[in-house]
């Protein structure tokens, strides 16, 4: 969000259960992994943060990105980071080694596709 929070909601009360406020910029995706107690969130200061969900505390920043992280999701099995940058690029990180393993750069030219 754009007052740089992460707010956690009790799906069964719909009660504010806490906030997390990481020291970075707006926070623009949040997805918990599997087994709900940690979650990863993007921003605009690049970094992917791995967070505890109970108690707020960072787990492991992830450098490597070169752009403004506008989305991201994470894998079935929560390994796998893929973020998507305001350049274009896409950024692959490993979360069990907490590092940007492959960055898949913007096209250089639109996708063009035709129906014969």
């Amino acid at each position: 969000s754009a007052d740089r929070a992460i707010k956690i909601w009790s799906d069964e009360t719909g009660e504010h259960v806490r906030t997390i406020t990481p020291d970075r910029t707006e926070v623009t995706a949040v997805r918990f992994l599997p087994g709900l107690k940690t979650l990863v969130s993007t921003g605009g200061d690049r970094l992917v943060r791995r967070i505890n969900a109970e108690d707020g505390n960072i787990i492991r920043n992830m450098e490597g990105a070169q752009s403004y992280l506008l989305s991201m999701d994470v894998s079935d099995d929560g390994k796998l980071v893929l973020a998507g940058g305001q350049n274009g690029d896409v950024y692959l990180f490993d979360l069990s080694e907490g590092k940007l393993t492959r960055t898949l750069p913007a096209p250089q030219s639109p996708a063009v596709s035709s129906n014969p």
